[in-house]
Protein backbone atom coordinates (compact mmCIF):
# COMPACT_ATOMS: atom_id res chain seq x y z
CA UNK A 1 0.00 0.00 0.00
CA UNK A 2 1.30 3.33 -1.04
CA UNK A 3 2.33 6.05 1.24
CA UNK A 4 -0.22 9.04 0.75
CA UNK A 5 1.89 11.84 2.65
CA UNK A 6 5.37 10.51 0.79
CA UNK A 7 3.23 10.65 -2.66
CA UNK A 8 1.59 14.50 -1.95
CA UNK A 9 5.41 15.24 -0.84
CA UNK A 10 6.75 14.04 -4.16
CA UNK A 11 4.07 15.52 -6.02
CA UNK A 12 4.55 19.04 -4.28
CA UNK A 13 7.95 18.91 -4.86
CA UNK A 14 8.15 18.06 -8.86
CA UNK A 15 5.50 20.72 -8.93
CA UNK A 16 8.07 23.05 -7.15
CA UNK A 17 10.59 21.99 -9.10
CA UNK A 18 8.63 22.34 -12.98
CA UNK A 19 8.49 25.89 -11.52
CA UNK A 20 11.35 26.64 -10.52
CA UNK A 21 12.95 25.84 -13.62
CA UNK A 22 10.97 27.85 -15.35
CA UNK A 23 11.59 30.86 -13.18
CA UNK A 24 8.78 30.87 -11.53
CA UNK A 25 8.60 31.64 -7.61
CA UNK A 26 7.21 29.42 -5.08
CA UNK A 27 6.42 30.31 -1.90
CA UNK A 28 4.16 28.12 0.68
CA UNK A 29 1.54 28.90 2.85
CA UNK A 30 2.10 28.37 6.57
CA UNK A 31 -1.77 27.95 7.21
CA UNK A 32 -3.89 24.68 4.45
CA UNK A 33 -6.28 26.61 3.96
CA UNK A 34 -7.14 25.24 0.39
CA UNK A 35 -4.31 26.70 -1.08
CA UNK A 36 -1.26 24.02 -1.26
CA UNK A 37 1.34 26.82 -2.63
CA UNK A 38 1.76 30.21 -4.54
CA UNK A 39 3.25 30.69 -7.70
CA UNK A 40 4.86 33.91 -8.36
CA UNK A 41 6.44 36.26 -10.81
CA UNK A 42 8.14 38.90 -9.14
CA UNK A 43 9.00 41.28 -12.37
CA UNK A 44 7.00 40.27 -14.98
CA UNK A 45 7.94 42.22 -18.35
CA UNK A 46 4.63 41.75 -19.85
CA UNK A 47 2.42 43.11 -16.89
CA UNK A 48 5.10 45.23 -15.01
CA UNK A 49 4.26 44.33 -11.57
CA UNK A 50 4.49 41.27 -9.04
CA UNK A 51 2.02 38.55 -9.77
CA UNK A 52 0.76 35.31 -8.34
CA UNK A 53 -0.99 32.69 -8.57
CA UNK A 54 -2.83 29.91 -5.38
CA UNK A 55 -2.36 26.65 -6.74
CA UNK A 56 -4.28 23.28 -4.85
CA UNK A 57 -1.93 20.34 -5.52
CA UNK A 58 -3.75 16.87 -6.58
CA UNK A 59 -1.62 14.09 -6.74
CA UNK A 60 -2.03 10.61 -7.12
CA UNK A 61 0.05 7.57 -8.68
CA UNK A 62 -1.35 6.87 -11.62
CA UNK A 63 -3.72 9.55 -13.43
CA UNK A 64 -7.18 10.76 -11.06
CA UNK A 65 -9.24 13.53 -11.11
CA UNK A 66 -11.24 14.67 -8.37
CA UNK A 67 -13.13 17.93 -7.59
CA UNK A 68 -14.70 19.39 -4.83
CA UNK A 69 -16.91 22.47 -4.21
CA UNK A 70 -15.38 23.91 -1.05
CA UNK A 71 -12.46 25.17 -3.18
CA UNK A 72 -14.90 27.63 -5.08
CA UNK A 73 -14.29 30.20 -2.18
CA UNK A 74 -10.95 30.63 -3.02
CA UNK A 75 -10.71 33.35 -5.72
CA UNK A 76 -8.10 31.72 -9.24
CA UNK A 77 -7.13 29.10 -7.78
CA UNK A 78 -5.52 26.29 -9.82
CA UNK A 79 -5.66 23.06 -9.15
CA UNK A 80 -1.97 21.13 -10.31
CA UNK A 81 -2.81 17.45 -11.02
CA UNK A 82 0.46 15.65 -10.59
CA UNK A 83 0.21 12.20 -12.36
CA UNK A 84 2.08 8.81 -12.47
CA UNK A 85 4.51 10.35 -9.29
CA UNK A 86 5.68 6.58 -8.72
CA UNK A 87 7.46 6.84 -11.75
CA UNK A 88 9.67 10.40 -12.04
CA UNK A 89 10.57 10.11 -15.54
CA UNK A 90 6.90 9.98 -16.66
CA UNK A 91 5.39 11.22 -14.34
CA UNK A 92 3.12 14.35 -15.47
CA UNK A 93 1.96 17.52 -13.83
CA UNK A 94 -0.70 19.70 -15.86
CA UNK A 95 -3.38 22.71 -14.31
CA UNK A 96 -7.07 23.32 -14.56
CA UNK A 97 -8.81 26.36 -13.08
CA UNK A 98 -11.93 26.00 -11.09
CA UNK A 99 -14.12 26.34 -13.72
CA UNK A 100 -12.42 24.33 -15.99
CA UNK A 101 -12.52 21.19 -13.50
CA UNK A 102 -16.14 22.14 -13.53
CA UNK A 103 -16.49 21.59 -17.19
CA UNK A 104 -14.88 18.42 -16.81
CA UNK A 105 -16.68 16.99 -14.06
CA UNK A 106 -20.00 18.31 -16.04
CA UNK A 107 -18.48 16.32 -19.27
CA UNK A 108 -18.45 13.20 -16.86
CA UNK A 109 -21.45 13.14 -15.17
CA UNK A 110 -20.59 14.29 -11.62
CA UNK A 111 -22.29 17.39 -11.49
CA UNK A 112 -25.64 15.26 -11.65
CA UNK A 113 -24.54 12.79 -9.12
CA UNK A 114 -26.06 12.98 -5.61
CA UNK A 115 -22.87 13.35 -3.66
CA UNK A 116 -22.19 16.66 -5.57
CA UNK A 117 -25.70 17.92 -5.54
CA UNK A 118 -25.89 17.34 -1.77
CA UNK A 119 -22.28 17.95 -0.88
CA UNK A 120 -19.86 19.24 -3.97
CA UNK A 121 -17.74 16.43 -3.64
CA UNK A 122 -17.41 13.94 -7.12
CA UNK A 123 -18.53 10.45 -6.42
CA UNK A 124 -14.93 8.66 -5.16
CA UNK A 125 -12.11 9.11 -7.23
CA UNK A 126 -12.18 7.23 -10.49
CA UNK A 127 -9.96 7.52 -13.13
CA UNK A 128 -9.12 10.82 -15.46
CA UNK A 129 -11.26 10.42 -18.26
CA UNK A 130 -10.04 11.67 -21.99
CA UNK A 131 -12.00 15.31 -21.68
CA UNK A 132 -10.24 15.79 -18.26
CA UNK A 133 -6.49 15.07 -19.98
CA UNK A 134 -7.34 17.02 -22.65
CA UNK A 135 -8.56 20.12 -20.95
CA UNK A 136 -5.82 19.78 -19.04
CA UNK A 137 -2.10 22.17 -19.37
CA UNK A 138 1.43 21.74 -18.71
CA UNK A 139 1.98 24.78 -15.94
Amino acid sequence: MADTQLTEIFGRNRLINDLLRSAVGVATPVRDRGVDLIAYVDLDEQIGRFAAVPIQIKTAMQRSFSIDRKYAKVPDLLFAFAWGIAQPETATICALTYPESLDVGKSMGWLDTESWIQGGRNPGRPSISDDAHAACRRP
